[in-house]
């Protein structure tokens, strides 16, 4: 009789205190989305997470709950205007703007396409202003194109090699190419300064592979191998530059510029804030195995939630100080993520395979503090160019839907919030249940 009671007193301890242990970060999608033999090619989500677009040769459009609205041709990439009103897309050498409406007839498609034109070459990247009316996009050899509102060209650059991105108003065009950067005119011509740097020592680094500009066009922020360098285009200013641990292999920026969020080739995401400190670093590759690296990452507005896909097929989303909100371990190979302005919705593409989450706004509380450096200030270390007509910049190269959801790894994080330590609660229970059992058999 003793050891009845005795066996259930430890059962309904037990659950008492696996109820006192922290929410599994693990989390399966919202929903998920496969179309095998469609290979992905980029995903977009509109900022409020009521659109989101996906590029699988054509063009998949989903409602936030995930139902699959149209699809339409062509895209291998995609980028919608923050409201989600149009839908800029590029295929091969080819193109589209679309508008996003609500049909009148059941057989309409809510992706309306405006305009094509076909390109010199294979398009390398495309960038949109906020109203929808100034579209841009570069070619993988070089050339670079701009469009009004209806199509029309209204300017273009061969010879130009880059990365394209236009500022939300549209009257900032900036584009990085191998150790430099060039402000375009509408017209698309690249103004260009042959002076260097003066009194400084200066080295041509690589073509970048990523490039983002704020808002304001004030900043822009592009890696050069492992290094990423945080620039004034406006004034010729070198904001910051910093060595990160491993090559570059994705790069997002709030839209103010305020944080700039990096993936690495060994698997960590970083963010850092205005001032080009390190904010939190989070490692999802621990043992350093081959084949993890972090693929795409994103930022909310505020650059309180990030996200991040590894080639290994981890889905992590973080909050404000590098914690883990959530984590998803899938079959498959991440290539791209994006998320709401808020950071409550996070979509992200594998192979063939769109994987959807909805994230707790309770989760994404930001903490109302003020980042305070911890180094000294970089205005007292930041290399100034000189100041003239052009906005090219030289760098100074000098330092300073099957899923297996499993339970995240212990990954290192700097600057992560305090929490009971699951390993300890769980301890903790296997040592009253064994006092317990002792006692029964007394």
């Amino acid at each position: 009789m003793y050891s009845e009671k005795s066996s259930l007193l430890a059962f309904f301890l037990t659950l008492a205190l696996l109820a006192t242990i922290p929410g599994a970060c693990a989390e399966d999608p919202l929903w998920t989305y496969s179309s095998p033999g469609d290979e992905i090619g980029g995903v977009t989500i509109s900022s409020d997470g009521s659109a989101i677009a996906v590029a699988g040769g054509k063009i998949w459009l989903f409602s936030k709950e995930g139902t699959l609205l149209a699809k339409e041709p062509y895209g291998d990439q995609v980028i919608f205007t923050p409201d989600g009103s149009f839908l800029i897309s590029s295929y091969s050498d080819t193109l589209y703007k679309f508008k996003r409406n609500t049909p009148s007839k059941g057989s309409e498609s809510p992706l309306q396409k405006i305009w094509e034109t076909s390109l010199p070459g294979p398009i390398r990247s495309i960038d949109v202003s906020d109203d929808g009316n100034t579209t841009v996009a570069s070619l993988n050899v070089a050339g670079v194109y701009i469009f009004d509102s209806t199509g029309k060209m209204i300017g273009g650059d061969a010879s130009s090699k880059t990365i394209i991105r236009i500022s939300s108003k549209g009257d900032r065009i900036f584009g990085a190419s191998q150790g430099a950067l060039c402000r375009y005119s509408r017209k698309a011509v690249c103004k260009r300064s042959e002076e260097g740097i003066v009194g400084q020592e200066s080295v041509i680094g690589p073509m970048p592979d990523f490039f983002e500009l704020a808002n304001s066009g004030s900043v822009a922020v592009f890696n050069q191998g492992p290094r990423m360098l945080s620039v004034f285009p406006e004034n010729n200013t070198l904001r910051w530059n910093e060595n990160v641990n491993g090559d570059i292999t994705s790069l997002a920026m709030t839209p103010s510029g305020s944080g700039t969020l990096v993936g690495t080739e060994n698997g960590n995401t970083s963010l850092f804030d205005q001032y080009g400190n390190l904010t939190w670093n989070y490692e999802s590759n621990p043992t350093h195995k081959q084949s993890a690296k972090i693929s795409s990452v994103a930022l909310s507005k505020e650059g309180t939630v990030a996200a991040a896909g590894s080639y290994d097929g981890k889905i992590i989303v973080l909050n404000s100080t590098g914690g883990l909100i959530l984590s998803n371990q899938t079959k498959d190979h991440i290539q791209h993520i994006v998320m709401s302005a808020d950071g409550s919705v996070v979509v992200a593409t594998g192979d063939n395979t769109v994987y959807a989450f909805s994230i707790s706004k309770q989760s994404t509380q930001p903490i109302r503090t003020t980042i305070i450096p911890t180094t000294p200030a970089r205005s007292q270390s930041v290399t100034t160019l000189p100041i003239n007509s052009s906005t090219q910049i030289l760098i100074t190269q000098k330092e300073t839907s099957q899923e297996i959801t499993t339970l995240p790894t212990e990954y290192s994080v700097i600057r992560t919030p305090k929490q009971s330590p699951l390993s300890g609660t769980v301890s903790l229970i296997g040592l009253l249940i064994a006092l317990l059992m002792v006692s029964s058999k007394r």
